[in-house]
């Protein structure tokens, strides 16, 4: 008799960019590690935007991708941050230049609020490079805080523009 596992797999929404370099293709070393631990279901397409913060830095380019996986929130968050240094980053400051940045914005509905991992993130209900990409592969996905849908966060986004 074989052992099978009980633990389901999970989605996570995890947001993508770059603007350092070759960007694709520290984009696409990322996305080829990330298959490692789960399955890619979805990816949005690439967009370039302007920087946040710290403005005279090259634009980004930005996207999110769908990703079933075993591994809990805490878990994906590591490995993530290992793809990171894996892939090239180098440390900067906060909101500079990024060889690779990887977030998870939503891991099913969980709501996780610690030291190291904040689940929704924080800000991505503010940030337009990650709700028009989330726009594409997730319209009907619901804010697990806010309790709107992805389409209804980038509606309202757009009537305060």
């Amino acid at each position: 008799m074989t052992k099978t596992s009980s633990k389901k797999l999970s989605t996570a929404y995890i947001a993508f960019g770059s603007n350092i370099e070759d960007r694709k293709l520290y984009i696409e070393k990322a996305l080829d590690a990330i298959k490692e631990f789960g399955s890619i279901v979805k990816v949005s397409d690439i967009i370039e935007t302007e920087p946040e913060g710290c403005t005279s830095q090259g634009k980004f380019l930005n996207g999110v991708l769908e990703f079933k996986t075993l591994l809990s929130p805490q878990e994906l968050l590591k490995v993530l941050k290992q793809i990171e240094q894996f892939t090239g980053r180098r440390e900067t400051f906060k909101n500079g230049p990024r060889e690779i940045d990887l977030d998870i914005i939503f891991y099913e509905d969980k709501i996780i609020k610690s030291e190291k991992l904040a689940l929704p993130h924080p800000r991505a209900h503010l940030r337009s490079f990650v709700l028009r990409p989330l726009l594409q592969i997730a319209p009907n996905f619901i804010h697990p805080e806010i309790k709107k849908s992805i389409k209804n966060l980038c509606d309202e986004a757009l009537k305060k523009n």
